[in-house]
């Protein structure tokens, strides 16, 4: 405050400094006017005399409203300083907007891998419509259609469950979430399969015109089958009598599974070895006893409990499916190794 005074005080000394010297530049003319010019002086000098009032009093009335508006009362800046704190504080108090996270090379691997869908169409044109298994593909989503029909000692108790339906768990193994990577489909694509089983026992109830194999459950020890020559694979003929081996017991594709090798299987094993046959009606060759070395992409273990359901009777893996889906696309027999015609190493295997 006590500077805006100072200044106004100056500035006010100005404007009487620069009147007084119009005036006495006024004063001067009008002292020393020739005869014929005493009127025009006097005019001129009155002029200059309203025209200095009129300067005077414009630049002290700015000069008031210059002062007035420099000179906020202590009230005034108090509480401008104390709107100027409410204000930080309430932005201060506010949640800030959510900034989405970056997405990881992982997340942005998967969303531009390719669909299932992508790389083998929706399937529906590798199909007749009544094939024994019949397969379908909607984006990321495999479904299965089974039909079997149970025959033998398929009621027979083990572990409180049937042999059917302990057979018919031991197909859903293939039901699940996967993943591709680099030896299967593509990396970052996850994608689903789905098992629909339509079973029927005896024949009873089977549709007109409908393939189904069959699922023989053998209540003596012996080891257990899927009843076609190895390599000779053709989906169309599941569950007719026509096929490679001239053989009439058993329809084409038959599973023969027995109650265990030596002794009575665990309901799990009985599960696992369900699933490993179930693999040879899709299309795919064992994987063990074929001198091949444990790799990621099929994997080893222990019996009934790790490594590749087609080798260790373990877990079904990526390749498993990718190896089905070429066994159903192409209609050839999937093997992991090459023994000559008719079992040729599937393209499916990269690993070795």
């Amino acid at each position: 405050m006590a500077l805006a005074s100072v200044f106004v005080m100056v500035f006010t000394a100005v404007l009487m400094t620069g009147s007084a010297q119009a005036a006495r530049a006024a004063e001067v003319r009008t002292v020393q006017p020739g005869p014929a010019q005493s009127q025009a002086a006097t005019f001129r000098t009155t002029t200059t005399q309203a025209t200095i009032a009129r300067t005077t009093t414009t630049k002290a009335q700015t000069t008031q409203a210059q002062t007035t508006t420099a000179k906020p009362t202590t009230t005034q800046i108090r509480t401008t300083t104390a709107r100027t704190t409410t204000t930080r504080t309430t932005a201060a108090t506010q949640p800030r907007p959510s900034i989405p996270a970056p997405t990881t090379t992982a997340a942005a691997s998967e969303q531009n891998a390719k669909t299932l869908e992508d790389l083998y169409g929706d399937l529906v044109g590798s199909t007749r419509g009544y094939e024994a298994i019949q397969a379908r593909i909607s984006g990321n989503t495999l479904t299965i259609d089974v039909y079997v029909n149970f025959k033998g000692a398929y009621d027979t108790v083990l572990g409180g469950t049937i042999y059917a339906n302990l057979a018919k768990q031991g197909f859903r193994l293939w039901a699940g979430t996967y993943k591709g990577s680099g030896y299967d489909f593509e990396p970052g694509m996850t994608f689903s399969v789905q098992v629909v089983i339509h079973d029927v026992y005896d024949g009873a109830g089977a549709r007109e015109g409908q393939h189904y194999f069959d699922f023989v459950c053998l209540n003596t020890c012996g080891r257990s089958f899927t009843f076609y020559g190895a390599g000779y694979y053709n989906r169309e003929l599941l569950g007719l009598y026509d096929g490679a081996i001239p053989d009439k017991s058993y329809t084409n594709g038959s599973i023969g599974m027995y109650k265990g090798i030596s002794g009575n299987y665990t309901a799990a094993q009985y599960i696992k070895v369900a699933a490993h046959e179930f693999g040879h009606v899709l299309g795919l060759g064992d994987l063990y006893g074929k001198g091949v070395a444990p790799t990621k992409e099929c994997p080893q273990g222990r019996y009934y409990e790790q490594g590749d359901i087609m080798g260790t009777h373990g877990e079904v893996t990526p390749n498993n499916i990718e190896m089905m889906l070429e066994a159903y696309t192409t209609g050839w027999y999937q093997a992991y190794v090459n023994s000559g015609l008719p079992e040729v190493k599937s393209g499916a295997v990269k690993s070795y």
